[in-house]
């Protein structure tokens, strides 16, 4: 034995493997071993002889660091080459660790877009439990931001909306068959148009493996908070408030301790009143033509919006924001 660790010592690193090595600490009789219990597992052949073994790329390979912080999940510099490599095609496979791809779709109000992540989840098997969780999210591919289309007031469009999804998948080089898993979900004034549930389903069937949902308020609030990192900063500051404001209405999450404690949506959006370039009104919600006779403003479709008319539904829409924030006496209308 102390022949075969003295040869592994030795033994010199190839030149393409990376400089980067996982951090070590010294245990009895001077084996070193990783400072993860994760790591341990994955390189314990190497911790029993005291070697030490690196995951990462060769200084060549290395890809360019990026100016967005949500490309890819961030837990600390060993697990990141750790789950990174796992992420890697061609890395042993082992059941305790799952590679997926995975594609979300989201079709709101006011604007639609989709995104590819590749995923690393690790079974829970230390806590004898066996339960999945996420340990490391890549971004692979993020779509333009596309204004909703619709075909008229009540219904979007089935063929514009396919098209934009098909032209997402050719510019991220994948196909049906490469989604391991994903979700389609239709949020706010969306859900309310009569074929909804019917381009849900289209894009489920053509996309590829899918969970399928119409957000209600609830379900949105808790995506917007974690989405935004508001409820991970809670678990630093105690807690956080998140305000999503879409086409259609706000969402409100309330995060304390790293968890959603309470959320609240109001009918205030960006596009209740939709215009074009000469303020010819082209689409109106139900809750926009609400509270623009609130305010004395007469709104109909072909009819052209006045500045003046614009800035007093906007005062109506703030001030009703504010009453939901700061949970002052409500309205009628909120």
């Amino acid at each position: 034995m102390e022949g075969q660790q003295r040869r592994l010592r030795r033994r010199p690193l190839p030149e393409e493997r990376g400089i980067r090595v996982l951090p070590c600490r010294r245990r009895r009789a001077g084996i070193r071993l990783s400072a993860s219990p994760d790591a341990r597992r994955l390189t314990a052949g190497c911790a029993r002889f005291g070697t030490r073994r690196t995951f990462a790329r060769s200084i060549s390979e290395r890809r360019p660091m990026h100016d967005d912080p949500w490309e890819h999940g961030h837990y600390g510099a060993e697990d990141e080459v750790i789950f990174g490599s796992i992420a890697e095609d061609g890395f042993p496979i082992n059941p305790d660790w799952l590679r997926l791809t995975s594609v979300g779709i989201d079709i709101g109000s006011s604007t639609s877009h989709l995104m590819f992540s590749k995923l690393v989840m690790r079974r829970r098997s230390t806590e004898m439990s066996s339960e999945f969780e996420v340990v490391f999210r890549q971004v692979l591919y993020r779509s333009p931001i596309l204004l909703t289309p619709y075909s008229d007031p009540d219904t979007i469009d089935t063929d514009s909306l396919g098209e934009f999804v098909k032209q997402s998948y050719a510019e991220a080089e994948l196909e049906a068959d490469d989604i391991d898993t994903g979700a389609v979900i239709c949020t706010g004034e969306a859900v309310r148009k009569h074929n909804s549930e019917a381009i849900i389903r289209m894009l489920a069937a053509a996309g590829g493996r899918f969970v399928c949902a119409t957000a209600g308020p609830n379900l949105e609030g808790i995506l917007g908070a974690h989405g935004s990192g508001a409820a991970a900063r809670s678990l630093k500051i105690g807690a956080g408030m998140n305000v999503d404001m879409g086409g259609g209405t706000t969402k409100i999450a309330i995060a304390q301790d790293g968890k959603v404690a309470e959320t609240m949506a109001i009918n205030v959006g960006a596009r209740l009143i939709a215009w074009d370039a000469d303020s010819v009104v082209e689409r109106i919600e139900e809750a926009g033509r609400t509270i623009a006779n609130s305010v004395g403003v007469d709104v109909q479709v072909g009819k052209r919006m006045e500045e003046e008319e614009k800035e007093k539904v906007a005062e109506k829409l703030a001030d009703l924001l504010f009453e939901a924030l700061s949970r002052s006496e409500y309205s009628q209308l909120a």
